[in-house]
């Protein structure tokens, strides 16, 4: 119950205590997305080699048979710290060499488009028709591109546990939505009724989130994707509930109920979520399947 308020980076623990032992600590603190990472130290009485495996395979860094001296577990306690930052410092870096990885290959195809685009444009005696097509193919690949590099800088920040700093604007939800999705095959947007819909956004960053569910919707469903939105009044009863305007993105079949937030490795659905929190709004999901997805997209109704 303490550490539901605490963020701590060890976590000492006696496997023998009232209530709850060590080990249903340990559990619980596995089973915790906030603390599924912190480094446990395991303190018993009991010594040999089957106490200290169920203790380790419950999910503890280490076990300390007592009695033990204060040097010793001040020493145990600075190897864990110290295993962990190493593994974490790992991990940071596989990430990071992924994330490169998927934004090389993304980078592939648009650049090919380019350079071919530049070099019909080298060449001697091409007609005007010709030129202006390879330069409307060079100028739409480098829209792509740019795209590319903007989520590309996000990941990097977000990879660096930098925040991502919003340019937010009032604009009509409508007039965004269709610029987002108008190089999107098969997407429907819903006629909404009543006035135009106006939010506060970061326009940028929203378009690329669009376009990213609109994607994903499509790639997991059957190749048609819609898209609505609602405006949702405030719970007074919800602590974090400041209301808005829902937009609905959805392929597969008709939005399905219950949200969870969006989980996985997947670069442009993890930086869609942080910039979606970082201009005050959120990005959660519901059940996803081999015929339906559907996300919603919250974001804050400009006064």
């Amino acid at each position: 119950e303490i550490l539901a308020d605490l963020q701590v980076d060890l976590v000492v623990t006696d496997m023998t205590m009232p209530r709850l032992n060590g080990l249903g600590l340990i559990e619980r603190l596995r089973a915790d997305p906030q603390h599924t990472g912190v480094p446990v130290i395991a303190l018993s009485a009991r010594a040999g080699s089957d106490a200290a495996t169920s203790a380790l395979v419950a999910g503890a860094d280490d076990y300390v048979v007592k009695p033990f001296t204060a040097a010793e577990l001040l020493a145990r306690c600075r190897s864990t710290l110290e295993l962990t930052r190493l593994r974490t410092e790992q991990a940071s870096t596989a990430a990071r060499a992924a994330m490169l990885a998927e934004f090389s290959h993304d980078l592939q195809t648009p650049m090919s488009v380019v350079m071919s685009a530049l070099e019909m444009l080298s060449l001697s005696g091409i007609d005007d028709g010709a030129r202006s097509d390879a330069v409307v193919r060079a100028r739409d690949r480098m829209v792509v591109l740019d795209r590319l590099v903007r989520q590309f800088l996000d990941g990097s920040r977000i990879a660096a546990g930098l925040p991502l700093l919003p340019v937010t604007a009032s604009v009509d939800l409508g007039d965004l939505v269709r610029r987002a999705l108008l190089d999107q095959r098969g997407v429907t947007v819903e006629p909404v009724a009543g006035k135009p819909v106006r939010v506060m956004c970061d326009p940028r960053r929203t378009e690329q989130i669009l376009r990213t569910l609109a994607i994903r919707a499509r790639d997991a469903g059957e190749g048609s994707v819609g898209v609505r939105w609602t405006a949702v009044v405030r719970d007074p009863v919800a602590e974090h509930d400041a209301g808005g305007v829902d937009v609905e993105v959805y392929g597969g079949g008709a939005p399905s109920p219950g949200l969870a937030p969006p989980q996985g490795s997947d670069l442009d659905l993890l930086v869609s979520g942080a910039a979606a929190a970082a201009q005050g709004g959120a990005l959660s999901l519901g059940p996803t399947t081999s015929h339906e997805t559907h996300f919603v997209l919250r974001l804050m109704e400009a006064n």
